[in-house]
C-alpha cells in the first residue's frame, strides 16, 4: 500500500515525454556550443522538483537513464527526489560524488571540483557533469567566459556560484581533456560551462 501512496503522490516528468525530451536535447547542445548563453526551457521542463529547479529536472529526464549514477547534494537530496529519479529516469543515487555521472548542488553545498570524477585519460568522457542551481543567472558578479564556441570574450553574471569554483577550474586546466563540465541552471533557464570555457572574474559588477 505505501507503494501505491509513493507512485500516487510522484511528481510528474516532461507532459510529452518523445517532443519535450527532443527540445531539450537540442537546447542542451545548442548551450554547450555557445558556452555563456542562456536557455529557456519554460515550454518543456516538469514542475519545480524538491531541491531541483525545473530545468535541472528538465535536464535529468532528458541526459539521465540507468546507466547513469547521480549524486545530490543536501539541498537537493530528499526522498520525493530520489523516488523521481529512480521512476521516471531509471537512476539511482550514489553515496560519493566521485561516483556520479552526474552531481546536483546549489551553491552551498555543492562539493569541490577534485571531489568529482574528472575522468580517465583513455576515456575523458567519463567524468562527472555538475549541475549547479543558482539564484539567477543574471545579476552577479562580472565574469569573462572565453573558449571554443565564442567568438568574442563575452560577460556574464550569474549569481549564488560557490566562492572556490572559478579557482578549482583554473586548476582543472592543465589536466585537459580531463576536467568537469558544469551547467548552471536557475529555475527555467540553463547556461552550459564546458571543460574547455575559461572563466574569469572581473572588477567590479
Amino acid at each position: 500500500m505505501s507503494r501505491l501512496i509513493e507512485m500516487a503522490n510522484l511528481a510528474p516528468g516532461f507532459e510529452d515525454p518523445p517532443l519535450h525530451s527532443q527540445r531539450v536535447f537540442r537546447a542542451i547542445m545548442q548551450a554547450q556550443a555557445r558556452p555563456g548563453t542562456i536557455a529557456d526551457l519554460s515550454a518543456t521542463a516538469p514542475p519545480k522538483l524538491g531541491g531541483l529547479h525545473r530545468a535541472a529536472a528538465a535536464l535529468a529526464l532528458t541526459l539521465c537513464d540507468q546507466d547513469t549514477p547521480v549524486w545530490l547534494s543536501a539541498a537537493c537530496d530528499d526522498q520525493d527526489t530520489a523516488h523521481w529519479l529512480r521512476f521516471h529516469c531509471g537512476s539511482r543515487k550514489c553515496d560519493s560524488p566521485a561516483q556520479s555521472a552526474f552531481a546536483f548542488a546549489d551553491g552551498a553545498t555543492a562539493p569541490p571540483l577534485h571531489a568529482l570524477n574528472a575522468g580517465d585519460p583513455r576515456y575523458p568522457d567519463r567524468s562527472t557533469t555538475l549541475v549547479l542551481m543558482c539564484a539567477s543567472l543574471e545579476g552577479g558578479p562580472r565574469l569573462e567566459i572565453s573558449g571554443p564556441g565564442i567568438a568574442a570574450a563575452k560577460i556574464i553574471t550569474p549569481d549564488g556560484l560557490p566562492d572556490t569554483l572559478l579557482q578549482e577550474r583554473t586548476a582543472l586546466h592543465d589536466r585537459f581533456p580531463l576536467g568537469i563540465d558544469v551547467f548552471l541552471v536557475a529555475d527555467t533557464r540553463l547556461m552550459a560551462w564546458p571543460r574547455t570555457s575559461r572563466i574569469a572574474a572581473l572588477e567590479g559588477r
